[in-house]
């Protein structure tokens, strides 16, 4: 491989770099416009959402998202968020939790979920609310 070529494989692989590092940058600051958001809280109640908004600041230790018209929570929608100690999704039209939605969660003390809630590592107790079990 000639000087020329191995430059520009290296500029394409800074590039890369730079864009992954900026992704988690927007991600670690950015409020979706849907919500308001603090340095510690993300409130997305009552919006009429038909999906968990993204980004979701990796700093959000509580997240609230009841009463939209969510209908799925994916796999990948609390991706990350180690942080997230509280976590509401009731008064939504949940028909679908994927597996591995909530692995990420370890720090989760509080989750606010619909009584069809049945999610691996969870159990259901009164009036919907769920704890690790």
């Amino acid at each position: 491989m000639g000087g020329l070529a191995r430059r520009t494989v290296w500029i394409y692989m800074c590039v890369g770099v730079l864009t992954l590092g900026l992704v988690d940058l927007v991600r670690a600051g950015s409020c979706p416009r849907e919500c308001s958001c603090t340095k510690s809280r993300m409130d997305c109640s009552f919006k009429k959402l038909r999906h968990v908004p993204y980004p979701i600041p990796t700093s959000i230790r509580k997240l609230d998202l009841q009463g939209n018209e969510i209908s799925t929570i994916k796999s990948t929608d609390f991706k990350g968020l180690t942080r997230l100690r509280s976590l509401n999704i009731m008064k939504n039209q949940i028909q679908t939790i994927e597996k591995g939605a909530f692995d990420d969660l370890s720090a989760m003390k509080r989750l606010f979920v619909p009584p069809i809630c049945v999610a691996r590592g969870f159990t259901v107790i009164m009036a919907g609310r769920c704890h690790s079990g």
